[in-house]
């Protein structure tokens, strides 16, 4: 596969998280990055930005303050997808986010067998693509991303919707077949068809998104009238 083909593929399928400037920068520096010991040594916390109607978070090491139950939002995903985090991004416009000194490593083979002890790698094992495991994990992350992706754009950045997604269908088009032939696996091709479906369902789950955020606020308007009665009985 070319470096163009896979270019392609990735900004197809990319998100917040994964993009092909970062694929690209984590390919060069050999699987490692590492941590911005001024953001480490810092006493004061970063704000998170608002950028495109979201404030970044990372579910791997989210931290949410129930001090107040009633200021958090729900998770929510469309059926098979992944992103709950990144939906919940985009319900923070009013609330304050802070980019906290915390760091993780992922390890999704369990390879690294010393890491509770404090021992990390200052490289990254070569992983094969004709691993079974390895391309199931890839195909399955693939499929969730593409999932998610239409209701994303369609929260983010609905002026663009409609083009964007062409964009998305003509360069699955032009690299899932390079894709299926250097995985040796046809279900790749996929991909497009899943695009496709969560396009047309787009409004429903947006509308299924709203609803559910809706419900949420009449669950916490409850527990606060319980928690006032239980108040009220305790004098």
């Amino acid at each position: 596969m070319t470096e163009e083909d896979f270019r392609n593929f990735i900004e197809a399928i990319s998100n917040d998280i994964i993009n092909w400037d970062k694929i690209k920068f984590v390919m060069d520096s050999g699987g490692v990055t590492y941590a911005d010991t001024g953001i480490l040594t810092s006493d004061e916390a970063v704000e998170v930005p608002e950028i495109n109607h979201a404030k970044f978070i990372s579910g791997a090491n989210l931290c949410i303050n129930m001090k107040d139950p009633s200021m958090v939002k729900p998770f929510y995903n469309p059926p098979g997808a992944r992103g709950e985090d990144t939906f919940l991004s985009t319900c923070l416009g009013d609330r304050k986010v802070l980019r906290v000194p915390c760091y993780t490593f992922h390890d999704g083979f369990s390879t690294y067998n010393h890491l509770l002890e404090g021992v990390l790698p200052t490289h990254l094992n070569f992983i094969s693509a004709d691993s079974d495991k390895i391309i199931d994990r890839f195909y399955n992350a693939c499929i969730g991303w593409i999932r998610y992706k239409p209701l994303l754009l369609y929260i983010t950045q609905r002026e663009n919707y409609e083009g964007k997604i062409q964009e998305m269908r003509e360069k699955l088009s032009l690299t899932l077949p390079q894709v299926c032939q250097y995985f040796g696996r046809r279900e790749f091709v996929n991909i497009l068809t899943e695009l496709n479906k969560y396009d047309r369902d787009v409004e429903k789950h947006y509308n299924d998104f709203i609803r559910m955020q809706s419900i949420w606020e009449t669950l916490m308007e409850f527990e606060e009238v319980k928690k006032l009665e239980n108040d009220w009985r305790s004098v």
